[in-house]
This record gives structure tokens, C-alpha cells and sequence, in this order.
């Protein structure tokens, strides 16, 4: 009877029954850089994440001799289905329906990490009776036809900076790379 269970387990878990855990790793496809998750021009440095989750990680760097500022309420994300949304910075807060972004002023030679997150991703969980975040790249969905279709899929970031007198609008696309959980190239802390 035992080997029966065991059986009817396992081939649930190989023939569809277990989606597994899909991890979202990303690919800088705009601009073309040496180094496909690393941009860097005259005035900012960005380096990102290669997974993304519930949201999408990076450390900007000022490269001016002077302040810029990162002008987070006009910053977008779209994702794999062509939908725009506002983004929400997260830091030490709870996510909630109150957290407002606001521009940042970053210093000469400053580094800053920011978890970038879309508004319409954050939802109150009733229960868990809190705020809680929707994966960008859904891949918590039980459906694994779904999920697998999403390999290869856009997703897309607009970052306004203003560095002087001007705004510079900088553009970011990434492919999507699934990878199934326990694969050797397992996420690194960002």
C-alpha cells in the first residue's frame, strides 16, 4: 500500500500535478550593454537585480559632480501583458495603500538600492489580515502552461532622471528567463 502512495506521489509531481517554483530571471535587452543587467552613461550608473519577484531591485549611482534626482512618480513599469503601472518605492515600510513615492535627490558618487514595486500590485490579504505583494512576473499561478508561456515575454521600465536643467528619460527592456527552483544559479541577496 505504501508503494502505491509513493507511486501515485511521484507521478503526480512529474505529470503535471506540482507546477514547481519558477524564478523570473531577467535579461537587459535595451539598452545593449556589455554587461546585460549593468547600465551606465554621464550620469547615472544602475545596476539590477537578475530576479524579480514582487518587485524589481537596483542600486543607482550619481555619476554627475552634481545632485540629480530620480523623478519616482512618473516612473513605469509594464509588464508582460503591455499594462502600465505607477510604481510604488518600498524601503522599511509596509506595503499599504498610503505609501506615496516621492522624487529622490541623490548626492555626487551616492549609491541607493530601491525596491520598485507596481501600485496596482500591492492588496490586502484577508487572511493574513495584511498588505501583501503580487510577483510582477506571476509565477506563483498553479498554472504551469501559463507560467511557461511567460518565458521569453518583455517587461519594461521607464526612469526619468533629471540631471541640471534637463530630464532625461531613460528606457529599460527585459526578457524574461524561467528557471525552476534548486537550479544551480540560485538568486544572490540583492
Amino acid at each position: 500500500m505504501r508503494k502505491l502512495v509513493l507511486i501515485s506521489i511521484l507521478t503526480l509531481f512529474f505529470f503535471g500535478g506540482c507546477s514547481g517554483i519558477y524564478l523570473a530571471k531577467l535579461e537587459m535587452v535595451y539598452p545593449e550593454t556589455p554587461n546585460d543587467l549593468l547600465f551606465a552613461d554621464e550620469n547615472i550608473q544602475i545596476a539590477f537585480a537578475p530576479y524579480v519577484t514582487e518587485s524589481l531591485n537596483c542600486k543607482l549611482k550619481n555619476l554627475q559632480g552634481d545632485n540629480i534626482e530620480i523623478i519616482w512618480p512618473e516612473a513605469r513599469i509594464t509588464d508582460s501583458q503591455g499594462i502600465v503601472f505607477d510604481l510604488v518605492l518600498l524601503g522599511e515600510e509596509e506595503p499599504g495603500p498610503e505609501l506615496k513615492t516621492q522624487p529622490r535627490t541623490i548626492d555626487p558618487g551616492e549609491i541607493i538600492e530601491e525596491r520598485l514595486v507596481p501600485r496596482d500590485n500591492i492588496y490586502y490579504n484577508v487572511e493574513t489580515r495584511q498588505w501583501s505583494l503580487l510577483h510582477i512576473v506571476p509565477t506563483e499561478t498553479s498554472s504551469l502552461s501559463y507560467v511557461r508561456s511567460l518565458e521569453g515575454e518583455k517587461i519594461e521600465l521607464l526612469l526619468p532622471v533629471k540631471a541640471g536643467d534637463e530630464v532625461y528619460e531613460y528606457h529599460f527592456q527585459f526578457t524574461i528567463d524561467l528557471q525552476l527552483w534548486g537550479q544551480p544559479d540560485l538568486p544572490p541577496r540583492f
